[in-house]
């Protein structure tokens, strides 16, 4: 039995005394289990609050100008080549307040579980809105897609960008 069990640290590494070999393996796999109950840590997951001009900027702005752009298509019969451009402009004036609002909106709406399972401080998410507000959108996108690709076991720890 394991009635003389005793635990000895030495420098982060950890002796298991038994009386035999399977009872020592029982031993170091409940305290590794142990271990990692007690480090996994549960994150507060704060819902963020989301104001009318975030969300006119990011959704309400670029769709009544595309709609305006539209308009004018198909009741002045502009030449498409004119059409296609303005749309595109429009897509990349608004391209970053829309993604920070959907951003936003998965941080408000998301269930708890997913958003408190992320191994990172700060939270993918928000390493997200970090990005994109200090090194622009398409830089910053992809740096937080980078780092959405890395939030699995054994990575994890405080990570800014």
């Amino acid at each position: 039995m394991a009635e003389d069990t005793k635990n000895a640290t030495s420098e982060e590494q950890l002796v298991f005394y038994a009386d035999s070999e399977e009872e020592a393996k029982a031993l170091a796999i409940a305290s590794i289990m142990q271990c990692a109950n007690s480090s996994a840590k549960t994150q507060e997951v704060i819902r963020p609050k989301i104001s009318f001009w975030q969300v006119f900027w990011g959704l309400i702005c670029p769709l009544i100008l595309q709609a305006v752009n539209l308009m004018i298509y198909f009741l002045v019969y502009a030449a498409i080549w004119l059409v296609v451009p303005v749309a595109i402009l429009i897509f990349l004036l608004f391209i970053k307040p829309s993604f920070i609002l959907f951003v936003l909106l998965y941080q408000k709406f998301a269930p708890a579980s997913l958003r408190a399972s992320c191994r990172f401080e700060p939270s993918c998410s928000n390493y997200m809105l970090l990005a994109i507000e200090k090194y622009g959108f398409l830089r910053g996108f992809f740096k937080g897609m980078r780092r959405l690709f890395r939030c699995h076991y054994p990575n994890g720890g405080i990570d800014y960008p």
